[in-house]
């Protein structure tokens, strides 16, 4: 064979020895699968709660709990601003005098039916009425 034939020859061959190489990944015949990658984690969907509603459900959970004997003493540890506050400070003192003229029952409609309307007030542009914080 010339040496140029030969040349090319072994180039052909190294050429399909290498392709062949890494088109079966090396495998020397054990069981070399890839590790299947991880679940990708489900998170929840964003909240498409209105302002209103997150804030009639904070002011009512707060009202629950003063009332129990549980509240913090600190609106602002309890993550309310002053105008939630006021809010949850206005139906407490409603929710009292409703306990004791009609029963828990009454009392607990009223936290739920002031604190929506109230918070539904506060919020009706989208925003708290004035100042943020107040």
């Amino acid at each position: 064979m010339e040496p140029k034939r030969t040349s090319a020859v072994v180039t052909a061959l190294l050429t399909a020895l290498t392709a062949a190489a890494l088109l079966t990944g090396c495998d020397s015949g054990t069981n070399t699968a890839l590790p299947t990658p991880a679940a990708t984690p489900s998170f929840p969907p964003p909240t498409t709660k209105s302002p209103a509603r997150i804030c009639s459900e904070i002011t009512a959970h707060w009202v629950r709990e003063r009332l129990a004997g549980r509240g913090t003493g600190d609106f602002m540890k309890e993550g309310l601003s002053n105008g939630t506050n006021d809010i949850v400070v206005a139906v407490m003192a409603a929710a009292r005098k409703e306990r004791e003229r009609a029963g828990d029952a009454a009392a607990e409609k009223l936290i739920t039916d002031r604190t929506t309307h109230d918070c539904t007030e506060r919020y009706r542009n989208g925003t708290p009425t004035g100042n943020p914080w107040h």
